[in-house]
């Protein structure tokens, strides 16, 4: 899950909200987040693959998800969020995948698959386990130092105790547009079950962010160019976001994984029920999957590095960061967020946006 401005070659690139087009018999149709497939791997598609792609982008994971419960895409490949994964099933809105055509897959640490799959159990027939990340907190260092100068910068409490969040509004204070993961996020800070759906819990938490409402800045799924340029001070954002700041800045941010644990969610692969090009599209998952790709995409999105046969071939650097290698330590304190059914994530969108809304 990245969004950035950064500019991307590839053969057709539609805008979000565009009524996709037919593939052409050579090229295969693709959605996906914005800047989502490495540079060097496009530059590279045609001439390691024979065939060429276009890629269709999207900045919101409910948009994405309505396309394709709604059908009638034109996508012979999706990528989309694990939160996602149930209700989309649920739609008829793609189709099972048969493991063989998929030779070239690197498949994710055990413990990842694991975490995945059984709270997802429907998702091993239709799902290829893509990109892995977690979602936590950046913050700027010596902002945050100038303010609280007794900071608690290890856990939740940074940006969901009011008095922090009112401390650093100033200098903006940012939340990732993802529901599912902020509410979970709050539960953990409360010391409550972050998978809960309980009515209590799920009240309980939005306390929370309305306590801390008045204090953001925005809500919104495209914090990495604010924090590249220092816009913002405070974010509660993707480990795809906020590792830039801190691995490719001056070293003025920090990203953290809370110590009260977090969700790690993973980016997955489907294939629509009315792809037109199968073939294609396997060809597709086979070549973004295979163990030079899948390094190349992993240090570009900044995501975990999340299979042992990754170890040899990514960047040495990155295993200095645990939202990246994931220690076991920090293994401990991960969760999936809840699969909601339709009916309940309605009303949890229905909810975010009154928040959203100050109501």
């Amino acid at each position: 899950m990245r969004m950035t401005s950064m500019l991307v070659s590839v053969s057709c690139c539609f805008g979000i909200g565009a009524v996709p087009v037919l593939a052409h018999d050579s090229k295969v149709l693709v959605y996906n987040w914005s800047d989502y497939v490495a540079e060097e791997v496009l530059e590279n598609w045609e001439e390691d693959t024979g065939f060429g792609i276009e890629i269709d982008s999207y900045a919101n994971a409910n948009e994405a998800e309505a396309r394709l419960v709604a059908r009638g895409t034109g996508y012979d490949i999706v990528v989309v969020s694990s939160e996602s994964v149930g209700r989309i099933i649920a739609s008829g809105g793609v189709q099972r995948l048969i493991p063989e055509n998929f030779p070239d897959v690197v498949m994710p640490l055990p413990f990842l698959e694991s975490l995945l799959f059984s709270n997802l159990p429907e998702a091993r027939d239709y799902a290829v386990p893509y990109m892995w990340g977690t979602t936590g907190v950046a913050y700027n260092i010596e902002e945050v130092a100038a303010r609280i100068p007794d900071a608690p910068t290890d856990g939740w409490s940074l940006i969901f105790d009011p008095e922090n969040a009112k401390r650093m509004a100033d200098c903006g204070i940012t939340i990732v547009d993802s529901n599912e993961e902020v509410v979970a996020a709050a539960l953990a800070y409360l010391g409550k079950n972050p998978r809960s759906k309980d009515t209590a819990d799920v009240d309980a938490a939005f306390e929370v962010l309305r306590a801390i409402e008045p204090y953001i800045s925005d809500f919104n799924t495209e914090q990495y160019d604010d924090l590249m340029n220092g816009e913002i001070c405070l974010s509660l954002t993707w480990s795809s976001e906020g590792l830039g700041p801190m691995l490719e800045g001056e070293g003025d941010y920090k990203y953290v994984i809370p110590k009260e644990g977090t969700n790690i969610w993973a980016d997955v692969i489907m294939v629509p029920i009315d792809a037109k090009h199968l073939e294609l599209a396997h060809k597709t998952i086979n070549h973004l999957m295979n163990k030079q790709n899948l390094a190349l995409g992993v240090e570009y999105l900044f995501g975990a590095i999340s299979s042992n046969e990754l170890v040899d071939v990514v960047d040495r650097s990155l295993f200095d960061s645990p939202a990246m290698s994931l220690p076991e330590d920090v293994r401990e304190t991960l969760y999936l967020a809840p699969h909601y059914s339709g009916s309940e994530k309605e009303t949890l969108d229905k909810r975010w946006r009154q928040l959203q809304l100050g109501m």
